[in-house]
């Protein structure tokens, strides 16, 4: 374990697309913020969907890794 966390630490990064900040977010990406372009800002309020970091909201493969346009249903 303690192998790992030296190697985890010695390599993380920030990947290019993401802000530049120690807490960034996903949600506050670039990337994410143009892909979410389309969501009004009222469907990010509603319960079942509670905030742009609920993913599972929208996109029910996410669990899997499955973020395809295709599969999203937005709710109402």
């Amino acid at each position: 374990v303690a192998e790992l966390s030296r190697w985890l630490q010695a390599n993380a990064g920030t990947y290019k697309r993401a802000v530049d900040t120690p807490d960034a977010r996903i949600t506050s990406a670039a990337w994410f913020v143009r892909k979410h372009r389309e969501v009004e800002a009222h469907t990010w309020k509603l319960r079942s969907v509670g905030g742009p970091f609920n993913c599972t909201a929208c996109h029910a493969g996410a669990v899997r890794g499955d973020f395809s346009e295709r599969n999203v249903r937005i709710p109402k």
